[in-house]
């Protein structure tokens, strides 16, 4: 089962990583286009946990290749690279650079590597979305993007929750200098949102601040969930260590930012702090249309602003169904791109 469940991610994720979907190109608009779909293992027909990630991008590398597994000298260090991800007409502009070495493991797991690494040898996956969020959450100083803590958390972890944990521990250390983005991170058991921003204008290495902001909230189990380039997770209950995790300063940075006033009576939600982004149709109603699609039965409102984090599914979910989604391209609705002048 192990085995058959490690294949299932790679082959679906294989299939989804380089397919331009009809359904991400909902609205002809330069933004953001990776859509993220998660199942948790007791919702998929034979208790598979799944993620996808639709890398559309103009820029990356589509190289995909095995790193293999590791053993390392004690005292040994690793570098950490920055634009990784960047194929080589990128890299003209954005070259590879390196910050600093951080202090190597004893062993390091094999992992299959691309722009956005995803999948290793003890069933970690990983699927990604940028959010982007508050821009003056940015900070050059940083030394870390997505990528490299991607690959080094595939590198380390035997668990999804692990790994979750190892982003956010090292981006706090030593920094993060991008916007917002959404992780999805998945093993035979667990499907975790891991969300993370900058630490703002404020932040220099070697402080005692946290060098970043980060969220993490586990898909409860029985349902699917749907990232479409923007936040989505909403309250959060760090007094719940089975579904939430977070760093020391998700509160403290949203008071000290004027986003969040704790005595205002106002819950605390991730995407109108951190994750804030002007509403737009082109994100949400990717994620109506994926949600619709496992659970027809909740009758979801295209014209809504926000959507349930995640929905238990109709049915049990099969890989063919996360295929059969992202090739959709919203046929049978009212923004149906085969007709009118979406149709071209």
């Amino acid at each position: 089962m192990s085995y058959k469940r490690l294949l299932r991610f790679s082959l679906l994720t294989m299939l989804l990583v380089f397919s331009i979907s009809p359904l991400l190109y909902a609205q002809q608009i330069l933004e953001n286009e990776c859509t993220i779909v998660t199942v948790t293992p007791t919702a998929s027909l034979d208790g598979s946990t799944m993620t996808t990630h639709t890398d559309d991008s103009g820029t990356d590398t589509f190289h995909v290749y095995m790193v293999p597994a590791a053993d390392h000298e004690p005292g040994s260090m690793r570098p950490v690279l920055k634009n990784t991800d960047k194929g080589p007409y990128a890299q003209l502009r954005d070259p590879i650079v390196s910050p600093g070495e951080i202090p190597q493991v004893e062993h390091t797991y094999a992992y299959t590597n691309s722009s956005y690494s995803f999948q290793n040898e003890m069933q970690i996956g990983m699927g990604e979305s940028t959010i982007g969020g508050r821009s003056e959450l940015r900070n050059p100083d940083g030394w870390f993007d997505i990528v490299e803590l991607q690959r080094i958390a595939l590198e380390r972890a035997s668990t999804a929750r692990e790994a979750v944990q190892i982003m956010g521990t090292l981006a706090e250390e030593y920094g993060y200098y991008i916007s917002g983005e959404c992780i999805t991170v998945i093993d035979p058991d667990e499907a975790w949102h891991f969300e993370i921003y900058g630490p703002g204008p404020l932040w220099k290495p070697g402080s005692d601040r946290p060098g970043c902001v980060w969220i993490a909230q586990r898909i409860p189990e029985g349902e699917v969930s749907v990232c479409a380039n923007r936040s989505r997770i909403g309250e959060i209950n760090l007094e719940d260590p089975d579904h939430f995790m977070a760093s020391s300063n998700v509160f403290s940075l949203a008071q000290q930012m004027g986003w969040w006033d704790k005595d205002s009576g106002k819950p605390f939600k991730v995407y109108e702090t951190y994750g804030y982004k002007t509403y737009s149709p082109y994100n949400a109603r990717r994620e109506w249309r994926v949600l619709s699609l496992v659970a027809p039965s909740l009758n979801l409102d295209p014209w809504m602003e926000r959507y349930p984090f995640s929905v238990k599914p109709d049915k049990k979910v099969t890989p063919q169904d996360i295929m059969a989604i992202n090739r959709d391209y919203y046929q049978g609705t009212e923004f149906d791109l085969t007709k009118g002048l979406a149709a071209g």
